[in-house]
């Protein structure tokens, strides 16, 4: 891993790369999905930024979700597709393991070295497949962002702040 030190982010972008290596050795090099490498990486990282979740914001409010089985292989090409596969990575690796604990991810991957599928460790240590998960975790974003028009939208965002400000004070 080359990283220049006069990057301004060079500590975090090392954790992201270092948790890439984590996870192929935790696999033993298995095949894993690439949704979950890069959600695990920022995770790790703590890459999550306002931004990502704006971007995940606009994508619970409009429906733009990529479907993880398109996110197995590889990524979009374009940028803006690309971010929201990032933050929809990270976002749902986060949802598995509030939903099946801590050490899922550990598991999932001790069964993946010892020779299952993904998908099958996948279904023995969350419960349900995959697909289902997904689509759960969409139902979830979906309605968890329903609010924030009408927070963030027409002073909300003011009176959120001056209310955490009075609170601090």
């Amino acid at each position: 891993i080359l990283v220049r030190t006069a990057n301004p982010e060079w500590e975090s972008t090392l954790r992201h790369e270092l948790a890439h290596i984590a996870v192929g050795l935790a696999s033993g090099g298995a095949r894993v999905p690439v949704w979950f490498h890069e959600g695990f990486a920022i995770a790790t990282a703590e890459q999550w930024s306002l931004e990502r979740a704006g971007t995940m914001i606009r994508a619970g409010l409009s429906g733009n979700i990529h479907p993880f089985d398109e996110l197995r292989d590889r990524f979009p090409p374009t940028s803006s597709s690309a971010d929201l596969a990032y933050a929809q990575s990270f976002h749902f690796v986060r949802y598995v393991r509030q939903e099946a604990g801590a050490h899922v991810f550990r598991d999932i991957l001790a069964d993946v070295r010892e020779g299952a599928t993904w998908d099958a460790a996948f279904l023995d240590h969350v419960g349900q497949p995959e697909t289902v998960m997904a689509s759960t975790w969409e139902r979830y974003v979906t309605t968890r962002y329903k609010w924030a028009p009408a927070t963030l939208g027409g002073g909300g965002a003011w009176g959120l702040a001056a209310g955490l400000m009075m609170i601090g004070w």
